[in-house]
């Protein structure tokens, strides 16, 4: 290596090699007193840090959690229903480590009937936890005897004391001759095996059920085999009594099943030729989407002479009673 010949240079070199030495001792020192300083933290923490964590000040409550802000259809405390079911309250800390805090939490909340998916958990000083949440949507209700039973997308029961009877009445119908299955507790899938298929026939048309005045979906008796594998058929009933042959449902079809969107399209095709599906009168019997919405006609007995005038002497009746 090649040394300096000036005398200058070389006392030069020799204050920056002391002067570089200097630092790093500095930093190295530096370096060792943080290390020192994690050790005894980590000491101290395993002393006492389950007291700092029990601090009154560091409790999780029901007051200082925040959720996303419920849909007006759930009318209930969920909060406060998740921490009394899952005995929360005072046993949280904000100190705590995330399988015993943001994880316990989330599970508690995912156990709620109304909610579907939870989200972010996230911490903030003091106290405070902030949460998003997903919440069920009724889709429709099941005919189950005198009763109308209320399901998500999921095919999950909802609680039916939480929705207005008439909100629900409303809602697409799904009739299901001899369920497999009976209906499960509120929050709980609904594992009848034809249920997920008139679902995800209700879920696919979206607004398109309300536009073609569509009222139920009616699922098969039997199912059928093809391919090894078991199918089940679906009717959708308009509000005029229109029955709508739409066979199976989507995802759940045999091979060379046509789409939900070119059923759609069939139906719709059908309907601005025939003209809409809320007339008991003028509406046809039938549409078969299947074969590219073939139409029949409604078949309207004539009156004969003595039918006419039976019809005619009630409805005279029927004016003196009033």
């Amino acid at each position: 290596m090649p040394q300096p010949s000036d005398p200058s240079a070389l006392s030069d070199l020799t204050q920056r090699v002391a002067a570089s030495l200097r630092a790093r001792s500095g930093v190295l020192a530096s370096l060792a007193i943080l290390a020192g300083l994690g050790v005894c933290s980590r000491g101290a923490w395993s002393l006492f840090g389950s007291q700092v964590a029990a601090d009154a000040r560091y409790a999780v409550t029901r007051e200082s959690v925040t959720t996303s802000p419920l849909p007006p259809w759930v009318r209930r405390d969920v909060t406060g229903e998740v921490f009394a079911s899952a005995s929360l309250d005072g046993v949280l800390s904000i100190l705590a480590s995330p399988a015993a805090l943001e994880e316990r939490v989330a599970a508690a909340y995912a156990a709620h009937p109304w909610v579907r998916r939870v989200g972010a958990v996230a911490k903030s000083p003091p106290n405070r936890i902030g949460i998003e949440l997903e919440y069920r949507v009724p889709l429709a209700a099941v005919e189950a005897g005198d009763a109308l039973l209320a399901i998500d997308s999921d095919g999950v029961l909802l609680p039916g004391e939480d929705l207005p009877a008439e909100a629900v009445r409303y809602l697409p119908r799904v009739e299901l001759p001899d369920p497999v299955t009976p209906a499960p507790r509120a929050g709980a899938l609904w594992a009848e095996p034809r249920l997920a298929g008139a679902v995800a026939i209700i879920a696919g048309m979206g607004p398109s059920w309300n536009e073609l005045h569509l009222y139920r979906v009616r699922a098969g008796r039997n199912d059928s085999a093809q391919t090894g594998q078991r199918f089940w058929s679906y009717e959708l009933v308009s509000t005029g009594n229109t029955v709508v042959v739409w066979g199976a449902a989507p995802g759940f079809g045999p091979p060379g099943e046509k789409p939900l969107d070119e059923k759609l399209g069939s139906l719709r095709q059908a309907v601005a030729k025939l003209g809409p599906l809320n007339s008991v009168a003028t509406s046809p019997a039938m549409i078969d989407v299947r074969d590219r919405g073939v139409a029949y006609p409604r078949v309207v007995m004539k009156q004969g002479p003595r039918v006419a005038k039976r019809e005619r002497d009630g409805n005279e009746e029927g004016s003196e009673v009033k």
